[in-house]
């Protein structure tokens, strides 16, 4: 039942009217969707018969024919129950050459189809199609066609071994679907593997392709339901499109020759191929090539078969691409409407064709390191607002459709007169580079990434300092919250990719230049140490403090108000604090309170425990590059402790309840309110 219900939904694909009937498409090995499209451009202008001709309708033992001037065509069949059809010669005394859509689409029991020698405009799939079904309707029909007779005076086809060739039998045409095969037989003398002609071949297994083939075209063993097995010979390099689609056995699939492409729709809903290895020499993955195949791995809404990029998650907001990735496959982010931001590394060599395509209410960003830009990789994504070109020898298609000139986004407030805001897409890219080029050949907005960059500020507002290390370094690993803003400032080894030598860089430059929370001498506080007296610790952090409490062991706290980014970089507001013994008036303690604010009389502690554990994250980040790993400290009621020892002290990094507050019960229970740095004697 569950091969038939998969059979079933292959139909609802191939097929698409009221009514299941396909039009296949006559093609060696498409691989795009532009290749699918033209031919069926191609087929509607070459169509047979003529849609335009005029006809007249004539029913003959339960066989409908359009008549016209000098041929007539089978169109339906309205016995439902017939088991064999022999197609007369002629009607009316008009030849009868062809079909047109599936005539015996409801024919359940049919099982012997005679072709008249008269016989040769048909489709494949059209002709032994005996499952259409109704949209809606819960019907599981099977295929039912196990033979096709020809005469032996046809011109135009003739059967060895159940098969139907063309006459030369340089074309296998078809395999009737219900003929039973577990294994191909193919006529040595045959170069071709028609449209469908293995389409729902119930009971295959084993498609060992034999060497003398050397097309196969498209839809070819689509829908085989039981196919566990297939073997490309050495004359085919590419797989077409939908070659495999709904093989929902297949399992394993391999190739004597050089695959350079692999088709659209290839293997899709080939839920059992869970080991595939895209060979080394393949440059193009069409649309939909593994859509719901096994072998597919979801990382961050991406979706990879091992080094391409094959698809997306429908709801992706960022799509930030592996560094190994070697493609990326045709259409892999069409209609992503939430998508709005974008990054392709510089190992990607291979990109397919619209890859970005939609409109929505959000603009989008890309950036770009790999090697080229093809003609049709952006041109059709209107809501990408900027583009970061950051090879500065980029190869662009030289099209002025290439990169758009403007965006088009839909407006917030739909207004029938002003339905989208439109701007122009800004190019930024070197100076001197390939991208400016672009941009002043076509005139399109440029701006030069020089002379707005600062070198490390990932987050763009204009600062070089720990917030923008812990972005690059959560971005690097792929963290689902994480925005960069301007990538191009982390690539501190100028060699147009960013990994984790551009994080070590980065870290080295931070801890060379200092910063206004944390001195060279990697001090907490700049300036500050234990031992020193009040007088001392006064002349540094001034006398503007706005709270004072007395401890239990005999000392006196200040504090003094710290605002969000001047601690470590964290993006909380807290309270500095300097703790003195009040006999030997000398400092024992000093640090941050972060996450608390208030004095004594009126402390609140207003955060979320995902954002003090951000903070954490953050100053642990900085620690650990200043102290190296610090040791689990043994705090009760802690969420995370680690102590460092220190030449005039012991550093503590304290994420969880306020421990300084025991006797502030209800503070206490509270559990999660603040970050504690402390460094104590």
């Amino acid at each position: 039942m569950k091969k038939i219900i998969s059979l079933l939904s292959a139909f609802a694909i191939i097929c698409g009217t009221a009514i299941c009937c396909a039009e296949p498409v006559k093609a060696f090995e498409a691989a795009t969707m532009e290749e699918y499209n033209q031919q069926v451009k191609e087929q509607k202008q070459s169509a047979f018969p003529d849609p335009d001709a005029s006809y007249s309708v004539t029913e003959i033992n339960s066989l409908v024919y359009h008549i016209y001037d000098e041929y007539a065509v089978l169109a339906e069949c309205k016995d439902r129950d017939i088991t064999e059809v022999v197609i007369p010669d002629e009607i009316n005394g008009l030849p009868v050459v062809g079909i047109v859509d599936s005539p015996f689409g409801f024919c359940r029991n049919l099982t012997s189809i005679t072709l008249p020698d008269s016989f040769q405009y048909f489709d494949w799939f059209d002709l032994t199609n005996t499952c259409s079904v109704w949209l809606g309707s819960s019907e599981e029909p099977v295929p039912s066609v196990s033979e096709i007779v020809v005469y032996e005076t046809n011109p135009y086809y003739t059967v060895s071994d159940g098969l139907l060739y063309s006459k030369d039998m340089k074309t296998l045409v078809g395999c009737p679907p219900a003929m039973g095969i577990k294994e191909l037989k193919i006529s040595e003398k045959t170069e071709t593997i028609g449209d469908y002609a293995f389409v729902t071949c119930m009971g295959l297994e084993k498609a060992v392709i034999p060497s003398n083939i050397e097309h196969i075209n498209n839809n070819a063993f689509t829908a085989c339901p039981d196919l566990v097995y297939a073997e490309l010979p050495e004359n085919i390099h590419s797989i077409s499109g939908d070659m495999f689609s709904f093989c929902t056995s297949l399992s394993e699939v391999r190739f004597r020759g050089i695959i350079e492409t692999i088709g659209y729709g290839a293997f899709y809903e080939c839920n059992s191929l869970k080991d595939f290895t895209i060979p080394e020499t393949v440059t193009y993955i069409g649309a939909n090539a593994f859509n719901n195949s096994g072998c597919v791995k979801n990382e961050q809404g991406i979706h990879y078969v091992q080094n391409w990029v094959v698809g997306s998650d429908e709801d992706i907001t960022e799509a930030v691409i592996k560094d190994d990735t070697a493609g990326i496959a045709e259409m892999s982010f069409t209609s992503r409407s939430n998508l709005v931001f974008m990054n392709i590394p510089t190992s990607v060599k291979y990109i397919g064709d619209v890859v970005f395509l939609g409109i929505n209410y959000n603009p989008a960003v890309m950036y770009y390191g790999c090697e080229y830009i093809n003609e049709k990789t952006i041109t059709a994504s209107k809501m990408t607002t900027d583009i970061y070109i950051l090879n500065p020898e980029c190869r662009i298609f030289d099209s002025e459709k290439t990169i758009p000139a403007n965006y088009k986004l839909l407006a917030q407030d739909y207004d029938p007169a002003n339905k989208y805001l439109t701007g122009d897409i800004v190019i930024h890219g070197y100076a001197g580079s390939t991208a400016q080029a672009y941009a002043e050949k076509y005139n399109r907005k440029f701006e030069s990434i020089e002379e707005n960059t600062v070198a490390g500020d990932v987050n763009a507002d204009s600062e070089f300092n720990i917030a923008d290390v812990v972005c690059f370094q959560k971005w690097l690993l792929n963290a689902s919250d994480t925005e960069i803003s301007n990538l191009s400032a982390a690539d501190f080894a100028a060699d147009n990719k960013l990994d984790v030598f551009d994080l070590i860089l980065m870290k080295k430059k931070l801890i060379e230049n200092g910063s206004a929370s944390h001195n060279e001498e990697k001090s907490i506080i700049q300036g500050l140490k234990n031992g020193m007296t009040s007088g001392e610790v006064f002349e540094v952090t001034g006398m503007d403090y706005i709270d004072k409490s007395e401890g239990l062991r005999n000392t006196v706290t200040y504090y003094y108000p710290v605002n969000a980014g001047e601690a470590f970089g964290t993006a909380l507001d807290g309270m500095m604090f300097v703790e003195f013994d009040m006999d030997t008036d000398q400092l024992v303690n000093y640090g941050y309170h972060l996450g608390r604010k208030g004095n004594s009389d009126s402390l609140v502690f207003p955060y979320s425990k995902q954002e003090l554990k951000e903070a954490y994250d953050t100053i642990m980040n900085v620690l650990t590059e200043w102290y190296g790993e610090g040791q689990k400290g043994s705090l009760s009621g802690a969420e995370e402790e680690y102590i460092w020892e220190l030449y005039d002290g012991q550093l503590w990094a304290v994420y969880g309840v306020n421990l300084w507050s025991m006797n502030e019960p209800e503070q206490y229970e509270k559990g999660i309110n603040e970050v504690i740095i402390s460094c104590s004697r």
